[in-house]
């Protein structure tokens, strides 16, 4: 081929391949919103309203265009009465009314005389210019609000489900001469949460011309509902103006496998049947949730709708952060409780399903689901009389007691380790290693505050703050491990030499062996001890534990109304030296 064919061949090529994508840095997978576009809205009394896609637009552009303020990371619908739920909803209304005009010019369409005028408005170099708007923001870095216009029953698919209403998406790029018969234009939906989808224009094809996501082509949702909808047209939305957000929350859970927290998500019963006489099916009045936990915790959300509507038909989510770590498997129950007036025109109202998911995590950590299994047959009916609804999340685990082992430390084997109030170590530390499999040994430390769970059953050691415990299946082990512990003694001692009987005392430290006897036999099963083997110089018995503790040296004594300790006799005149 000769060269100046060659070239022109390459020219020819060029010309005839897309353009690259144009891009701003705005990425819906780290700047739009986790959560979903369906909403439902009270605008008044009778009138209520499906989504916030403008408000979700408008908002995510605000947190954007704001770096000092936290996007919300949750991916859960902000509820009814939140703040960020509000802020969407005033955003929305500025949407609408700030293009009004628009919306209204592409709603005048009698039999469709100006769909195909209106469809133009998309293609580049059409007459209103709506593409090259969106080209120069695109270009600017900017992203740019675009409304799409729904196409009528004209373009409704052969199922009749493709034609959207109208709708609100963020342009946050563009790819010249990629589509089939135009320009595609790369956008964040609200109804999509974290992905990049492509609008494109389509022609002569059946229900066209419209605009599409090919992503979604053909492709339907759970319900069987198609998800490839169709616009007749779109406008730049140039009247967009940056706002101050508000403060996302901050999910900042330590990784320790524990339960933080829990996302009740409550949707009254929408429709009949309504007992006769009682026709309100929303609730306007305090609804509190409460969480409590098989050993013995209880958190709750006082007032979760903010005495707002909640409407039936709704999915209403709320956070409850337990402020502490709930070891998975120790959730007992949810209890949702709102009182009634109850009666005829009373506020009466049905709960139709309600789902707990657990925190950390995100709409694959389900606890547990309730519903009746019914259609239109509430699980419960909040009235005067019945006022409360109780839910069972987890079985209650195993319950195997432990010893009390005050004075005493076990040291190692921790397999989890947290903070507990003084006055509460047995109800958190002791109830939490009884109700967990796992653990077999635990420890309160009183000056930290902490607890340490432990897998194995580690030595015990004498120690001032310390109260231990075990499984009281290990006892036997444990007391086995003590009989074989004979390290080699250092200094004989004869067992015709006694000790003496300190009530009231304590020496800790050196020890080498100890144990658990029976009740109130110290004497025998303690001080006798003792006297009959060589090593032993001193020891100590607990009250409260039953625990004796044998010792190879000669520790100072310390007063200790729950211990009686003794020595030998012939190490007496040494300890009064000392």
């Amino acid at each position: 081929m000769r060269p100046a064919a060659a070239l022109l061949l390459f020219a020819l090529l060029a010309s005839a391949a897309p353009a690259q994508p144009v891009r701003t840095a705005f990425d819906p997978a780290t700047d739009g919103f986790l959560f979903d576009n369906r909403f439902r809205n009270q605008f008044t009394r009778d009138i209520e309203t499906a989504g916030l896609c403008g408000g979700m637009v408008y908002a995510a552009l605000d947190y954007f265009a704001d770096a000092s303020r936290q996007r919300p990371v949750q991916w859960f619908r902000p509820a009814q009465g939140t703040p960020l739920r509000q802020y969407l909803y005033n955003r929305n209304v500025q949407q609408i009314t700030s293009n009004l005009d628009r919306w209204v010019e592409l709603g005048v369409n009698p039999g469709g005389a100006r769909s195909e005028e209106f469809f133009s408005w998309g293609l580049e170099g059409s007459p209103s210019g709506q593409f090259e708007r969106v080209k120069a923001s695109i270009d600017a870095g900017r992203p740019i609000p675009l409304g799409l216009q729904g196409c009528g029953p004209d373009c409704c698919g052969p199922n009749g489900d493709q034609c959207s209403g109208n709708h609100v998406v963020l342009a946050i790029g563009y790819e010249e001469g990629a589509g089939p018969d135009g320009n595609r234009i790369l956008v964040y939906d609200p109804n999509f949460p974290q992905q990049t989808l492509t609008l494109e224009p389509r022609r002569g094809v059946p229900g066209g011309p419209f605009y599409t996501y090919p992503e979604y082509e053909g492709r339907t949702n759970a319900e069987g509902v198609a998800l490839d909808q169709r616009w007749l047209t779109y406008y730049a939305d140039m009247n967009h103006t940056p706002r101050r957000p508000p403060e996302g929350p901050r999910e900042t859970y330590p990784a320790d496998g524990d339960v933080h927290g829990v996302v009740p998500v409550v949707r009254p019963l929408r429709g009949q049947p309504v007992p006769a006489g009682l026709a309100r099916q929303d609730h306007d009045r305090i609804v509190q949730i409460a969480l409590r936990t098989w050993d013995g915790r209880a958190f709750t959300a006082p007032d979760v709708n903010a005495s707002n509507r909640w409407l039936g038909g709704s999915t209403e989510m709320v956070r409850l952060d337990f402020g502490e770590g709930v070891a998975p498997g120790r959730l007992a129950e949810v209890v949702v409780e709102a009182p009634m007036r109850g009666g005829i025109g009373g506020d009466n109202w049905n709960l139709d399903r309600l789902v707990v998911y657990a925190l950390p995590g995100d709409h694959r950590n389900v606890v547990r689901v309730f519903a009746s299994g019914e259609e239109d047959v509430p699980l419960h009916r909040f009235t005067g009389a019945a006022p409360t609804w109780r839910g069972t999340l987890q079985p209650r685990p195993a319950d195997e007691r432990t010893t009390l082992e005050r004075g005493t430390d076990r040291p190692g084997a921790d397999y989890r380790v947290f903070p507990v109030a003084a006055d509460a170590y047995r109800q958190r530390c002791e109830a939490a290693c009884r109700l967990d499999a796992t653990c077999l040994a635990w420890s309160y430390h009183r000056d930290s505050g902490m607890c340490h769970l432990k897998d194995a059953v580690p030595a015990p050691r004498s120690a001032a703050g310390v109260t231990s415990g075990i499984k009281l299946s290990q006892v036997q082990q444990d007391l086995a491990r003590d009989r074989t512990a004979t390290p080699p003694p250092s200094r004989a001692f004869s067992p015709t030499d006694p000790t003496t009987l300190e009530r009231g005392t304590d020496r800790p430290g050196a020890d080498y062996r100890s144990f658990v006897v029976e009740s109130g036999a110290y004497r025998t099963g303690c001080q006798r001890v003792c006297q009959q083997d060589s090593q032993c110089q001193a020891w100590t018995f607990s009250l409260s534990s039953n625990r004796c503790w044998l010792k190879d040296g000669l520790p100072a004594k310390r007063s200790n109304a729950d211990t009686i300790s003794g020595i030998r006799m012939s190490l007496l005149r040494e300890d009064l030296n000392r």
